[in-house]
């Protein structure tokens, strides 16, 4: 039963991180549309930059047309909300004191 709960619990993280994700995307696309402008475009630069790690030429277009920005962008927001959540559970956790 308890493998169960932290299962539920790990996915539930995840399910969480990823909302909090779109949301925060969705903010950005929003009101702070310069920001998201910059971000696409180093997003650009990381995908060109892993295509071209690439040696073979098949390879990378198979890798050119499967990354896109906007995966890499969501990607980057399900991390940055993924710290936050964890730095919040750990100052709950550091509040309540639990063991």
């Amino acid at each position: 039963m308890l493998s169960f709960l932290l299962y539920f619990r790990s996915l539930w993280t995840v399910a969480f991180s990823f909302l909090l994700a779109v949301a925060m995307l969705s903010y950005c696309a929003i009101y702070q549309r310069p920001f998201l402008f910059q971000l696409v475009k180093q997003a650009k630069t990381v995908k060109n930059y892993l295509v071209d790690l690439i040696p073979s030429t098949d390879a990378q277009l198979f890798a050119d047309i499967i990354i896109h920005e906007s995966s890499l962008l969501l990607m980057f927001f399900t991390l940055a909300a993924r710290l936050v959540f964890a730095i919040g559970e750990m100052l709950f956790s550091f509040v309540f004191k639990r063991y």
